[in-house]
């Protein structure tokens, strides 16, 4: 399944013992085998996850990387004994990457598994999922949406060290890279703006928020369920090329994207066509009244940082036991993990609101 968002439709489908099997207890059908059904659907909750990493993050393992935003040099025109002066250049922003460890309590005895049904367990491990897919788009979500630099998170998992976790651009004052056209930025140039309501200009500054910094991927505008009615309406000026049902007929003089059809089963996660060239994707974990513009960037070029420990060691949800022989007697499952913007003009975000007067951040719950 192409990533729409964190469900757990797939992982539900196989989660399931057998069907004839939900009264029997977990130890009737056997523990082993009940662990091999749970490894079964954490891989394919884990890969699940992985795409929305590979599609908006660069993985790594370092604590920090500098961010090119130096100034430009020019060109001085000389002579045939003439020597330039020596220009010198900022060094760019050092951008942190936090790690933090998620984790739930997920403990069973022998005794509870004499009593328990297939179908209780199962009904726990979808709950431990759904936390997980929770504690994820929470973090994404504070990635993308905070206009707030927190300059000294302390690396508690690893050195304590403090490291400077920055925003997308926000008007800190700290150098921009310049275009591919040379084209340059003031430090205010910020990436988080406000408008009133949905209109094809507003949606065309965002997207220029990001293209005008010169693009490395593929353009997408993310958009919560809310707007897709006013993007559609966008189609009668040319603005928006949407994608046709599937069993839908065009007429001879309607326009529509090709390279897609519009799919019907998932209307929270999908595509819907393109407005200026870039693609639009509803997406559930974009909030009502925002919408984001993401350069996709090539693969080591990405808008956030996925941060994990060495050799990506736990960083996908497992189970962690202590006793090889009843891996089900877990202690935990967990994940280490961290992500934040790495590529700082990658990224836009529109906040929309009648009365809205400046960018306000989205209120994002703890376990949202």
């Amino acid at each position: 399944m192409a990533f729409g968002t964190i469900d757990l439709r797939d992982t539900s489908l196989i989660l399931q013992f057998g069907g004839a099997n939900q009264g029997q207890t977990v130890l009737q059908f056997g523990e082993q085998e009940a662990y091999a059904e749970v490894e079964q659907v954490l891989a394919i909750h884990n890969a699940i996850m992985a795409e929305l990493v590979q599609e908006l993050c660069q993985t790594t393992t370092e604590y920090q990387g500098v961010y090119g935003g130096v100034p430009q040099m020019r060109m001085i025109r000389g002579g045939e004994f003439s020597v330039p002066l020596v220009q010198k250049v900022a060094t760019g922003t050092t951008m942190g990457f936090p790690l933090e460890k998620s984790e739930i309590a997920m403990q069973w005895t022998r005794r509870a598994f004499e009593q328990m049904t297939l179908e209780k367990f199962r009904l726990q491990m979808q709950s431990a999922l759904l936390a997980d897919v929770k504690d994820f788009r929470k973090t994404l979500m504070n990635a993308v949406f905070s206009p707030v630099n927190e300059l000294d998170f302390e690396d508690y998992l690893v050195d304590y060290r403090n490291i400077p976790v920055y925003a997308f651009l926000n008007g800190d004052g700290r150098p921009v890279p310049v275009a591919l056209d040379g084209s340059s930025f003031p430090g205010t140039h910020t990436h988080y703006t406000f408008a009133t309501s949905v209109t094809e200009q507003a949606v065309r500054d965002l997207l220029t928020n990001v293209i005008e910094h010169g693009t490395t991927g593929d353009v997408k505008l993310f958009i919560p369920r809310s707007f897709e009615s006013a993007i559609w309406n966008m189609q009668a000026s040319g603005a928006f090329h949407p994608f046709l049902q599937a069993n839908i007929v065009p007429g001879a003089n309607a326009s529509y994207a090709t390279g897609g059809t519009l799919d019907l089963g998932n209307q929270y996660n999908r595509s819907i066509g393109y407005f200026d060239g870039a693609e639009v994707v509803v997406r559930s974990w974009v909030p009502p009244k925002y919408m984001v513009c993401v350069d996709s960037g090539a693969p080591n070029d990405k808008p956030l940082a996925y941060r994990t420990l060495p050799d990506g060691v736990n960083a996908e949800l497992g189970l962690r036991f202590e006793a090889e022989t009843y891996p089900l007697r877990a202690q935990t499952m967990d994940r280490y993990y961290g992500i934040a913007p790495w590529q700082r003009h990658k990224v836009a975000t529109l906040y929309v609101d009648a009365a809205a007067t400046a960018y306000v951040a989205p209120t994002i719950y703890p376990g949202t």
